[in-house]
């Protein structure tokens, strides 16, 4: 619930985009061998002009599962979700 299929061609990858209370976060799911990225999307530019800050990385070796799991955890310990 109040999440979205994103799909980024320029940045190449396909992403689940959360709605948490702090605004949107994003789980990149990268083409190729990227790693995972967890992107917390600015509603402004900050001071330095960042749109997003990167949270978390981690490679792709975990199952479906795993990444749900390691997604929640992290948002959840920094208050994200409600």
């Amino acid at each position: 619930m109040g999440a979205n299929i994103v799909h980024n061609s320029d940045a190449n990858y396909t992403g689940i985009r959360f709605a948490t209370k702090v605004g949107p976060v994003v789980l990149e799911m990268p083409m190729g061998d990227r790693p995972y990225r967890l992107v917390h999307e600015l509603p402004e530019p900050d001071e330095n002009g960042r749109t997003e800050v990167e949270m978390r990385r981690f490679p792709q070796i975990y199952k479906p599962q795993g990444v749900a799991h390691i997604t929640a955890e992290f948002l959840q310990s920094r208050g994200f979700l409600k």
